[in-house]
């Protein structure tokens, strides 16, 4: 029974339901951290992520996956939270004693952050999901999940078959979205909450290298606006939360945010499950933490070890149940696996390694590099005597290197995402770096040459004028919020406080009263433009899916077959079920494939995965199975992955079972005859 008919209250209650989340999160925090708002907002979020995660997860290890279950749960769990007795104060004191600039720049800092990330999302707001991961399995999953009600596997037919049995905590945040809207257009930018947790650990870490809160905030903003953050934020994958969640563990595992009895093993903890509970390539980053070691007091450190468990333990036992290991399909220490991994072939040289680090999309670009490699040498230079002591320092300094000895030596993909925890290390060692200088003018002018240099070497200088609005978004947001905080402490000095609430109180009714009378046409839009969005980056690819969204019958299953981006043939509102069914004779499962000899980079996974599923080709079983699984229409692309894909040949040896509805140089679409 539907329950929530329209857009606008479908909208309504995901975002009650969010705000309850931060509510519950925001009280728990307060009665136990004494901090400043910017240092609290970390934990908040955190916990906000805890508890989405765990609102899809435990229902769906249930087989009760659905939207009103997600609710429930989620108001469960921060009920939890809001209610959670304590009555020992606050343990933890950082900087109770702010001076008024300092804590005006972090607001103004946090303000733009906020305001010109949200530009840059609203900028993109119509654009349909198009990143490669996203359309392959990171929605497809999260869609199945909510079809099915379980955590079941989504596998990735002509893609690396990892990322079938991954965890996938970044499909969860997506289904936490995508469950009440029935659609992905809040998904869409799933990665912006992740940049803001990026953003506030960033300043918890810097401020405890000594940076004070001024510089904090400034070096801060310089990482948010960097290139390999700020566009990640309109692509739909899940490299910012682990990113996010590792910078809530660095400093986590200081001895004084242990101290808290609860918050500060729920925080390590939490922060450390949700990271490895992200991918695979989080173990990448996970040496990085023998770097901190010992962590004090240890008791409360094993509890976090426990949480930790807790929380990513069941993706990994479950491989280890089903197919013997727990990185299953990767094969190593002689456990069962489909092939084993060799490092990338563009690590041939050091000159593209620095190429790979400074020129691509997701890279720092040059200026920004050389920047930052200069603080880090400056501060291995003046705190080199404190790597025995402080671990958040030796995790700073030494973490980069490391990092970067570990992706080049085991990564099989040249993806510098997965060096981005490197890179929050980077500029933190750059904040500690400044933070040593003794006039303040000078650490703000440093701070500021970083961030200038970051925020415009971001984008090409052509895409400036598209993010106009971006910039007057944040410009209003902080003289806004500002202006009005200002004026509520010139006009009621003894009521400041709670004149200051009541302002704001009314700016966001305003603004959510605004989204909400939009949001009809928000959604009529994205309906209409996708065709054009697609056919931006997708070219003839795009007019197949949009056959198949407007011709073919909206909740008939479809068999595709020779192609990975599956997302966009589900409709707009994930209806339709996506079906696969293998030629290669008993094959049902990834699993069923015979292991692969050689080792493979990431470069030769998708061919090898090709070759694989076109060989051995049944035609009779496959045209039994097709015909068994329900699907009306089949949609063959001729050379997406597979140049020759043998159902192409079936189809023209029992051409009396196929009748074509659709057909251009990417891909033809049959209708079965005999459903």
């Amino acid at each position: 029974m539907e329950i929530f008919y329209s857009d606008e209250l479908r909208l309504a209650y995901a975002l009650l339901t969010q705000a309850a989340i931060l509510l519950g999160a925001a009280r728990f925090v307060r009665r136990r951290l004494n901090a400043d708002l910017a240092d609290r907002l970390a934990d908040v979020l955190l916990l906000t992520f805890l508890v989405e995660y765990l609102a899809v997860t435990l229902p769906g290890l249930c087989g009760l996956l659905s939207a009103p279950a997600i609710v429930v749960t989620s108001l469960a769990c921060a009920a939890a939270l809001y209610f959670a007795p304590h009555r020992a104060p606050p343990t933890i004191s950082t900087t109770p004693t702010t001076p008024v600039v300092d804590r005006w720049a972090l607001l103004l800092c946090g303000l733009f952050a906020l305001g010109y990330a949200g530009g840059v999302c609203v900028n993109q707001r119509l654009m349909p999901v198009v990143a490669n991961d996203a359309i392959t399995y990171h929605f497809p999953a999260a869609v199945q999940w909510l079809r099915t009600g379980r955590l079941t596997l989504f596998e990735t037919w002509y893609f690396n078959p990892a990322n079938t049995y991954s965890p996938l905590a970044g499909s969860t945040f997506i289904a936490w979205w995508m469950a009440p809207l029935k659609s992905d257009v809040l998904a869409r930018h799933v990665q912006f909450p992740a940049l803001l947790l990026i953003y506030f650990a960033s300043i918890r870490i810097f401020r405890a290298l000594g940076a004070r809160p001024a510089l904090a905030g400034l070096i801060a903003l310089a990482l948010l606006v960097s290139r390999p953050f700020l566009r990640q934020v309109v692509i739909e994958k899940d490299d910012l939360y682990l990113a996010a969640f590792f910078a809530c563990a660095a400093v986590a595992v200081t001895g004084d945010r242990l101290r808290d009895p609860v918050l500060g093993p729920l925080r390590l903890g939490a922060a450390l499950g949700l990271m490895l509970a992200t991918k695979y390539t989080a173990l990448l980053t996970l040496p990085l933490f023998l770097l901190a070691l010992p962590i004090r007091p240890l008791r409360r450190a094993l509890v976090a070890v426990a949480i930790a468990a807790l929380l990513a333990g069941p993706w990994y036992l479950r491989n280890w149940i089903e197919f013997g290991n727990p990185l299953y399909p990767v094969r190593l220490l002689h456990l069962p696996g489909l092939f084993a991994t060799a490092r990338s072939r563009q690590f041939a040289s050091v000159a593209s390694v620095w190429s790979l680090l400074t020129t691509r999309d997701q890279s720092l670009p040059l200026i920004p590099m050389l920047l930052l490699l200069l603080g880090w040498a400056a501060a291995v230079a003046l705190r080199w005597r404190d790597l025995r002591s402080n671990p958040v320092v030796r995790l700073c300094l030494l973490g980069p290197p490391l990092a970067l000895v570990i992706f080049l030596t085991t990564s099989p993909y040249a993806e510098v995402r997965f060096l981005y925890p490197a890179f929050i290390l980077l500029f933190a060692t750059a904040a500690l770096a400044v933070a040593r200088v003794r006039a303040t003018s000078v650490q703000l002018v440093a701070a500021a040459a970083l961030l200038a240099a970051c925020f415009f070497t971001c984008f090409s200088p052509a895409a400036f004028a598209e993010l106009v609005s971006s910039l007057l978004g944040a410009a209003a947001v902080v003289l806004f919020v500002g202006v009005v905080i200002r004026g509520c402490l010139d006009l009621f000095p003894n009521r400041a406080r709670a004149t200051v609430a009541t302002a704001s109180s009314l700016g966001v009714l305003v603004l959510v009263g605004l989204v909400y009378v939009q949001w009809p046409a928000f959604i009529n839009d994205c309906r209409g433009l996708a065709a054009t969005a697609y056919a931006s980056q997708y070219d003839d690819t795009a007019r197949v899916w949009e056959f198949v969204r407007d011709k073919l019958p909206p909740t008939e299953p479809l068999a595709y077959a020779n192609t990975f981006l599956v997302h966009p043939l589900a409709g707009f509102d994930d209806a339709r079920p996506l079906i696969y069914v293998p030629t290669r004779r008993n094959v049902a499962h990834l699993s069923d494939l015979p292991p692969f000899g050689e080792r493979l980079s990431g470069e030769r996974i998708n061919p090898a995965m090709a070759a694989a599923l076109s060989a051995d080709t049944d035609a009779t079983g496959w045209l039994k199975r097709l015909a068994a699984s329900g699907a009306t229409h089949l949609i063959v692309f001729k050379h997406d992955v597979a140049p020759n894909p043998p159902e192409l040949a079936i189809v023209r040896d029992h051409a009396a079972m196929f009748e074509p509805v659709f057909e251009n140089e990417t891909a033809v679409v049959y209708r079965l005859k005999n459903t």
